[in-house]
């Protein structure tokens, strides 16, 4: 049996019979909305990230991402945009796209929003680093989100090398006032203003087969998922090290936090033991690994490091 969810609209019907005259009322269903794969062309982006490949659900592609935090020449104007594919019928619309956004630090629930407009007209408000299915609706708009693939913090997915973020399919249904038969829809997402913290960000990635499913695109798939397992088992090397130190024989080593600056990125740092016995540590610190601006700062340490 196939189900619609489509509201009920009824057609009047005029019958003729012996000797009356009858009006009746036949149920029919609404249109649904034409299907549209999304993204077909870029229109604006900053190539903050080098139009680097990333790691999504549907695999490994580039993407577009709005600006990098790390570039303050691009956070004035913070957005993305690009052009979907052709739009066959002036009707209401649902343009289907992969998406991925931000991972948030574990100290926020709820990270930066997103505002989107079609064709320079206003849709919505969304919010990013969502890990879990999510919808969202103003007026005729509508925008749903499913959560295909989640990243942690200790993913390393804030820093600048590694982008993949939280992915997923977006939904987004319009109304036919903006649908232009056999014309694109130009789309946007800008990122707002979010005090407590400015990496967030949101990319929309090259898939133009998002509908689709075969072989080729579940191979893909299992390769992005034989890749998370590699980050599975890094991370549960780290805690074994942690619980089972004896065992591991590692328990003769100690490491202590000696120095950290919020969301700074701080680069691999070099030590220097000097002929007196005393350490120095010198590193490199900006808003991310490739970005103009930093400091180089050193340390002293008279106690083999333990201070």
């Amino acid at each position: 049996m196939i189900m619609s969810n489509c509201p009920l609209i009824r057609r009047w019907s005029l019958f003729l019979l012996p000797g009356a005259l009858c009006l009746v009322a036949a149920p029919t269903f609404a249109q649904a909305p034409q299907l549209v794969e999304e993204f077909d062309q870029v229109e604006l982006h900053y190539n903050a990230d080098k139009h680097r490949a990333t790691r999504d659900f549907r695999g490994t592609a580039p993407g577009y991402m709005t600006a990098g935090w790390w570039i303050p020449g691009q956070m004035k104007s913070n957005y993305v945009s690009w052009k979907t594919a052709m739009v066959p019928a002036k009707q209401a619309a649902t343009f289907v796209f992969v998406g991925a956004t931000s991972v948030l630090p574990s100290e926020f629930t709820r990270g930066p929003a997103a505002k989107l407009s079609v064709n320079g007209q206003y849709a919505l408000t969304f919010t990013l680093g969502m890990n879990q299915d999510f919808t969202w609706k103003e007026g005729d708009y509508e925008l749903r989100y499913l959560s295909k693939r989640v990243e942690f913090p200790y993913f390393s997915a804030n820093r600048q090398s590694e982008l993949n973020g939280n992915s997923g399919l977006y939904r987004l249904s319009v109304p036919a006032t903006v649908a232009t038969a056999g014309q694109p829809a130009v789309l946007k997402v800008e990122v707002l203003s979010f005090a407590a913290w400015s990496n967030g960000w949101f990319t929309v990635k090259e898939w133009r087969d998002s509908l689709k499913q075969s072989i080729e695109s579940l191979e893909k798939e299992l390769e992005a998922m034989r890749q998370d397992l590699v980050a599975v088992n890094q991370q549960t090397h780290i805690l074994a090290t942690r619980v089972y130190r004896k065992l591991l024989g590692s328990d003769r080593f100690e490491d202590e936090v000696i120095y950290n600056n919020g969301f700074r990125h701080v680069h691999p740092a070099d030590l220097v033991p000097l002929q007196n016995g005393e350490l120095l540590i010198t590193w490199r610190e900006a808003t991310e690994h490739y970005a103009q601006d930093g400091d180089v700062l050193m340390m002293r340490s008279k106690d083999g490091g333990k201070t």
